[in-house]
């Protein structure tokens, strides 16, 4: 490749860049209270790159980049070396009087390292027969940051329920649209990855992970976890991937990006204050190909919109890098003799063709580039002036939620679950109680009403819908082998599916004869909406997300205890209102007209769902151990399409683990090479039966799930009874309701002896007076 030189020195950029910053070092951290003057104990090891204090006249240290993160037995020497002797940089700014800056904390004691533990330079990470032993936690060696951010958060699910830039419960990047809104650095960075007042250099993520001997991609760039537990490239990653492409277009377009903080972050120059922490608004000022594992990846060069303002996330102590107002310091470029492309210096070491497509990619004389490599500190000094006529899309703190004055419906629309950022220490917080927000951070009482008005059911039902005076018309579905019975009452109209070897599901469609009945559903949806009663989200016990998940919907449980993957705690039937407990002798009638001749047991529990727009309950079964064989419950407001499905293990013949399951039942797939399957159990060796049952589960595809088998649409004043231990134990059902607010009340029969004694009263029904519900 042809040498390029400087049009004004007459030096080859090469030599120039090595000039411009000789700063060697292997992820060195220093205690906090060390100066670039005073000698301090260096701690080695796999901490993260980042200082503790300021190691070049810069204000923030140099980092030499290693492609393996354990590489740090090595130390280097510290250079002092100004780097203005070759790029012009103006004076610094001072901090404004009106910001003070503390003084650092002197009180810390300095830490040693063990040279045991440090991991040699090229040495790989032994493999491990077992899980290696827990790490002990290791005190975070950098300073405090300068203030608190504008919008923090305790866990993902109250972060993506408040912004609207970020909303990626499991993912880095939040993409919508072709545009990235927000994205999140944390834990799992890239090992070139920078950060410091004002810069951010990271990694474009999709990670992919291995199971099964296939890889399996998820939302954000080719990264699987090592037997070390960290993340290895094992893919190619392309410019034109659905993330490098949005990116581009955010820098194209000029749209800002929201940047947050993790306290996973080891590249953070200061310790995050909270789990989750907003940033600033950024916007992409550079996208260039690398190869790391001899992988193709892309870093993302991230600038602060606003270079005015110090940043919160600068150390304790901390002197701004250069002058804002001088917009000149621009790292030396050079174009590529094959592609023609332009690329800075990014590398201290070389200058390097950044272009992915060319065959010259991430070479140098002819040789893949070093392994390891130093960003150049006239690329991370170069700054780009964003244009004051752009303005950022909205505030980075969202106002609190005020219900529309000229619609009665706002405050159950889908805005209104929204979370909220607290005006008195900025957190984020889930909506969690039906009457309003409030603030879950220790010591802080703040509380937002949400006033609620009264809505009809023909107010949130569609308008098209024409009730029914007579008897209801079905628009329900259903497919081989259930089977469809229909009988009738003076106004509902029931219809019972069976399922065969399961049990049955009825249908209890009511008209507006029933509904408007005093006492009937149109009274009680009025007073439900008018009483307080508890509802509220509760935290699931079980969840994919770390930190508090809740529910989607509000609820509250009334009667015996009910143990399901809800924290919830029962209130007795004597603290219910009376709609609920009306509820209850409508199911209970329902109940026993289903299952007349079996045996009913009446109802001893009750739970109450209330609904918001669009919000839905996802597939699930009602199979606890505790229940008995009945479950009804009865739907007030909104209308909902409640659908039914056999599980996998069933249908397929398969578990999720690929065992064989010898459950067979009508409506599964394969039967006869089911039965022939079952026939070889029996006749065949263990291991001959092992390589035949090996030839079907190949043939299974056990992601594909079962088709819905049954479809129904409840209204207002419907109620369901589905009846049989099989139904539960082999199908799977989903409730998503389709307008503005619902009830749903559900009862169920809590077996009394696999409970707690002490709680066994609280299923006592009280008598309601002058009220007993026989049908119609």
């Amino acid at each position: 490749m042809a040498e390029e030189f400087s049009k004004d020195s007459g030096v080859p950029l090469n030599e120039l860049v090595r000039r411009s910053s000789r700063v060697r070092t292997q992820r060195t951290f220093f205690t906090p209270g060390s100066n670039a003057n005073e000698a301090s104990e260096p701690i080695t090891g796999n901490v993260g790159m980042t200082d503790a204090s300021p190691l070049t006249s810069s204000g923030l240290s140099k980092r030499v980049l290693s492609e393996d993160d354990s590489d740090s037995s090595t130390l280097g020497t510290i250079s002092t070396l100004d780097p203005t002797e070759y790029y012009p940089v103006a004076p610094r700014p001072t901090v404004p009087e009106s910001s003070p800056v503390p003084e650092p904390d002197q009180s810390a004691k300095k830490r040693k390292s063990s040279a045991s533990t440090a991991i040699k330079v090229g040495q790989k990470p032994k493999r491990l027969a077992h899980r290696p032993a827990p790490i002990e936690p290791v005190m975070d060696p950098r300073q405090l940051c300068l203030a608190q951010p504008p919008v923090w958060a305790d866990n993902r699910q109250e972060l993506c329920e408040t912004l609207p830039y970020y909303r990626a419960y499991q993912s880095a990047v939040y993409m919508t649209g072709g545009i990235c809104y927000g994205i999140l650095f944390d834990k799992f960075g890239g090992d070139r990855d920078f950060m410091d007042d004002e810069i951010i250099i990271s990694r474009v993520c999709v990670h992919l992970y291995r199971h099964a001997s296939s890889l399996t991609r998820d939302s954000g760039g080719g990264r699987q976890r090592s037997v070390t537990g960290a993340m290895e490239q094992v893919i190619d990653q392309t410019d034109s991937g659905a993330l490098v492409t949005a990116l581009k277009r955010n820098l194209t377009s000029r749209i800002p990006i929201v940047a947050l903080v993790g306290k996973g972050n080891q590249h953070c120059p200061s310790q995050p204050p909270h789990r989750f922490n907003v940033m600033a608004w950024f916007h992409v000022t550079h996208i260039w190909g690398e190869k790391f594992n001899n992988k193709t990846t892309f870093q993302v060069r991230y600038q602060k919109v606003d270079l005015s303002s110090v940043s919160w996330w600068a150390p304790v102590g901390f002197v701004p890098r250069i002058d804002h107002s001088d917009y000149g310091c621009k790292a030396p470029r050079a174009s590529c003799i094959i592609c023609k492309e332009e690329h800075p210096h990014v590398y201290v070491e070389t200058w390097i063709c950044l272009n992915s497509r060319c065959e010259t990619f991430w070479t140098t004389g002819g040789e893949s580039a070093p392994a390891q490599l130093t960003y150049n500190e006239a690329f991370l000094r170069e700054r780009i002036e964003w244009d004051t006529a752009i303005n950022m899309p909205y505030s980075l703190k969202p106002t609190l939620f005020t219900p529309d004055p000229d619609n009665p419906k706002s405050s159950v629309a889908r805005l209104a679950r929204k979370g909220m950022v607290c005006p008195l220490c900025n957190r984020c917080n889930s909506r969690d109680l039906w009457s309003g927000w409030r603030c879950h951070n220790e010591g802080c009482d703040f509380f937002h009403p949400l006033p609620h008005v009264t809505l009809s059911p023909r107010a949130v039902l569609d308008p098209n819908l024409v009730p029914y005076q007579g008897h209801a018309i079905p628009r329900n579905e259903f497919m081989s082998p259930i089977q469809e019975t229909t009988r009738f009452t003076a106004n509902y109209r029931i219809i019972t599916y069976t399922i065969p070897e399961c049990g049955t599901i009825t249908h209890f469609m009511a008209n507006d004869t029933i509904n408007k009945r005093p006492r009937g559903p149109d009274s009680m949806f009025k007073e439900l909406q008018e009483i307080e009663f508890g509802l509220q989200r509760s935290p699931l016990k079980n969840s994919t997300v770390s930190g508090t998940f809740y529910t989607a919907q509000f609820g509250i449980n009334f009667g015996m205890p009910y143990d399901y993957n809800v924290a919830v705690a029962s209130r007795p039937f004597v603290d219910a209102p009376v709609p609920l407990l009306e509820a209850v002798q409508r199911l209970s009638w329902a109940g026993a007209s289903s299952v007349e001749g079996e045996g009913f047991v009446p109802f001893n529990e009750l739970l109450a769902l209330g609904y918001v727009e669009s919000q839905a309950i996802g597939y699930h079964d009602d199979g606890e151990t505790t229940l008995g064989p009945t479950i009804g419950t009865l739907s007030l407001g909104g209308a909902a399409v409640m659908t039914l499905r056999m599980k996998g293990t069933p249908y397929h013949g398969v578990t999720s683990a690929g065992v064989y399951d010898p459950t067979i039942i009508p409506g599964c797939r394969g039967i006869e090479e089911r039965v022939e399957l079952q026939r070889a159990k029996l006749q065949l060796s263990d291991l001959d039966f092992g390589r035949k049952f090996q030839d079907f589960r190949a043939k299974v595809k056990r992601s594909a799930t079962a088709p819905v088998a049954l479809k129904m649409q409840l209204m207002h004043g419907d109620m369901v009874v589905m009846h049989g231990r099989g139904i539960q134990k082999h199908y799977e059902h989903s409730v998503a309701s389709s307008d503005m607010l619902r009830f749903a009340l559900t009862c169920r029969y809590v077996i009394p002896d696999l409970i707690p004694g002490e709680d066994v009263w609280k299923g006592e029904l009280p008598t309601v007076p002058s009220y007993q519900y026989s049908g119609d």
